[in-house]
């Protein structure tokens, strides 16, 4: 995993050192004519002057005299050597186009060149410090060593663009940044420190990349925070961070943990498309206007334990792959999950003692102050959010094709406005216990059956055979196409995410391929009915080898079982037990029978339950079914026809005894009036023709059909009563 990790960290360097290298930052190549802010949106922004940033690097920031190369030469600031390209200092790069080490790296140089390069740049910062006194333009600054620009060193604002900069380790602790900040393309070879720094502006770090850890804790970003395509290799720490404007984290990579702990995001938070490889935490986070997680992947442990989200929170196509905890998080608006992945546990559960919060925010506005022009001053501003929200109140949830692999966890919520789980699919339990329910909270169309027919399985997984891998190969070719890899590595891909994440049992055959199959153009709701299939043809495949299991080892299987199917009994018994409080009989009735379904499935089940229970599903769908008992009728009426007539065919007139037995089934499906009549004539008849013995069998065959026609009609007008929510 480190070499992995490392391997990762050069590519990106070595990305970075090409992108610098071909927007050409020798003296020659700043030449170019300079555009401080090349973006439409910022056209309407001051000039600083320079006709290019060689201009900017010939002109002395404390006299404002415009040098020549023998002036720059003589400073130290220009370097010269035969067979390579020109530089300033500030753009010398660590090693020439040809490998050979610049004055930076070589050992009895870069200290001499590191200081000289420090006391350089912090020159350009004061010059450039003054309200009215143009930006600090260091575009291209290669850095080879520590760099120490916090507010311990540098006791005035910052004023500065380091776009396309390289820097090692750098230090801006503390650090107040005046007007607008741009690290656009920056790459930070080294760790990154902006803690308890402040953006007066607004701060860009779109496409910046930080190789090590970065960390801005308790950073203060007055206007637009903006880190659009960003990549952090290593950790990334906001805790406490304020994002006073709006924060913008579009298509933001994260290799390591993400920490945004307490952090402060009064207007909008978008991570739309952002990757979280490990574990981002939000816990205690603000999310006051719009939190933005659309399509974004979060492959470790995602925690919004007590966040607060004000007015909407949105996670549509999101992939969870490991947990999601959104335990006693605030929201105060709606909660938006369609087509959004839960391959591990999510958890929603709320507070039940009821407890409510302040759900408002506060923006830091910073202006410069009117007494002294290098300090700044704020003021924090209240936004117009609700001021007190319930932690069991989520206001609606929108969750259509949501796919949840494992326990999917809404307990202790009041859900009190319109919501759909429309076309979504539980492999796992569903929790709603003490929540309150909405009529309107409906869940049409549904997949239940997924969390009856695969529980956790034990420590150990059987092989899956191989005529079982092939078959799910060639039907997974004509959804995958040419990216589908070879069988062999599928199957090896497989086998081992099948046994890393034993828990949640054959589910796991969709993690590696998930970004693929995205990509592809397959939605996640639609692999997960591909998988399903899937998962269902594993199943029903015969075992290559029979495989045998230690008395312990199937103890401690159907242990795991049964405490799963508990959970799932349970859950189905809270969601009929909601749908009776608002008399709706048929959802009552439907998660009746997956109640008696998953109960089925424990092992202390005793036959006779077991025997009972199939019954009634047969002949009614456990209640649910109009047809069925309408078909038992019939059937049980053709059987004890047919027994009848063995009672009363006396071999001659087979036709006539055919007609009589009919009439005898008639009679006893419907023991009254004009019908029942005819079953005390036909025992007397019996009685006389064949004998007493079997005219007893006929009385005991049609006190069993009666019984039999009055249990089935019973189960039809429940069926009746359920499907037409008669009270």
């Amino acid at each position: 995993m480190a070499q992995d990790k490392t391997a990762d960290r050069d590519k990106l360097l070595a990305e970075a050192w090409a992108r610098w290298r071909k927007a050409d930052y020798s003296w020659e190549g700043l030449l170019d004519p300079y555009e401080e802010f090349p973006d439409e949106e910022f056209h309407d922004k001051e000039s600083p002057g320079y006709e290019s940033l060689q201009h900017y690097w010939r002109t002395d920031p404390e006299t404002g005299v415009v040098r020549d190369d023998a002036a720059l030469i003589a400073a130290g600031e220009l370097i010269e050597v035969e067979g390579q390209k020109t530089y300033h200092l500030a753009h010398l790069p660590l090693y020439y186009e040809d490998g050979t080490p610049t004055a930076k790296t070589t050992a009895d140089t870069a200290d001499a060149r590191h200081k000289r390069l420090q006391a350089l740049i912090e020159t350009r910062l004061k010059a450039a410090s003054g309200e009215d006194a143009p930006m600090a333009l260091l575009h291209g600054l290669v850095v080879g060593g520590p760099i120490d620009l916090s507010r311990e060193r540098i006791d005035h604002p910052i004023r500065a663009h380091f776009n396309f900069a390289i820097l090692t380790h750098s230090h801006f602790d503390n650090a107040t940044f005046s007007g607008y900040a741009s690290f656009d393309s920056a790459t930070f070879s080294g760790y990154a420190s902006f803690d308890s720094a402040t953006f007066s502006g607004d701060a860009r770090f779109d496409s910046a990349t930080f190789s090590g850890y970065a960390s801005f804790d308790s950073a203060i970003f007055s206007g637009e925070a903006r880190f659009d395509s960003a990549t952090f290799s290593g950790d990334a720490s906001f805790i406490s961070a304020t994002f006073s404007g709006d924060a913008s984290f579009i298509s933001a990579t994260f290799s390591g943990d993400a920490s945004f702990i307490s952090a402060t995001f009064p207007f909008s938070a978008s991570f739309n498309r952002a990757t979280f490889s490990g574990d981002a935490r939000f816990d205690s986070a603000t999310l006051s206007f719009y939190a933005d997680f659309d399509s974004a992947t979060f492959s470790g442990e995602a925690r919004f334990d007590s966040a607060t989200f004000p007015f909407s929170a949105s996670f549509n196509r999101a992939t969870f792959s490991d947990t999601a905890l959104f335990r006693f998080a605030l929201f105060g608006g709606p909660l938006r999950l369609d087509e959004a992945v839960f391959l591990g546990q999510a958890d929603f559960e709320g507070d039940g003692s009821g407890t409510s919060r302040p759900s408002g925010s506060q923006a830091l506005s910073l202006s410069r102050s009117t007494d002294k022009p290098d300090q700044f001053e704020g003021r924090l501003a209240s936004l117009d959010t609700p001021s007190l929200a319930s932690l069991r109140r989520i206001p609606s949830i929108a969750a259509s094709g949501t796919v949840f692999l494992s326990e999917a966890n809404f307990s202790n919520r009041d859900i009190p406005n319109a919501s759909t789980f429309k076309y979504a699919r539980f492999y796992g339990a569903v929790r709603f216990h003490d929540s309150k329910l909405h009529p309107d909270v409906i869940f049409p169309h549904v997949q239940w059956q997924p969390s009856l027919d695969f529980p956790p399985s034990a420590t150990a997984l059987p092989p899956v055979p191989d005529r079982a891998l092939t078959a799910l190969y060639e039907a997974a070719v004509p959804l995958r196409g040419k990216s589908l890899q070879s069988l062999t590595e599928w199957r090896q891909e497989f086998e081992a995410e099948r046994h890393e994440k034993a828990g949640s049992a054959y589910q796991t055959l969709r993690i590696e391929t998930e970004t693929d199959i995205r990509r592809d153009g397959l939605s996640p709701a639609g692999w997960a009915r591909f998988c399903y299939r899937l998962m269902k043809a594993i199943k029903r495949a015969p075992a290559e080898t029979p495989e045998t299991e230690t008395p312990a080892e199937a103890f401690i299987t159907q242990r795991i079982h049964d405490d799963y199917y508990a959970k799932v009994e349970s859950g189905f018994r809270t969601l009929k037990l909601i749908m009776e409080g608002r008399r709706d009989r048929e959802a009552e009735g439907e998660f009746f029978r997956l109640e008696l379904m998953a109960w089925r499935k424990r092992s202390n089940v005793r036959p006779g339950l077991h025997f009972a229970t199939d019954c009634y599903r047969i002949l009614s769908g456990y209640g649910q079914s109009l047809v069925r008992p309408l078909m038992s009728l019939a059937a049980t009426f053709l059987i004890f026809a047919l027994l009848y007539f063995g009672i009363l065919y006396q071999g001659t007139n087979w036709g006539d005894d055919l007609f009589m037995a009919f009439w005898a089934s008639l009679s006893r499906s419907f023991p009254f009036g004009a019908f029942g009549d005819g079953s005390g004539l036909y025992r007397e008849w019996i009685n006389q023709s064949h004998g007493p013995g079997r005219a007893m069998l006929f009385m005991v065959l049609g006190t069993i059909q009666s019984f039999l026609t009055l249990i089935i009609a019973f189960l039809f007008g429940l069926a009746v009563r359920r499907r037409f929510q008669i009270s």
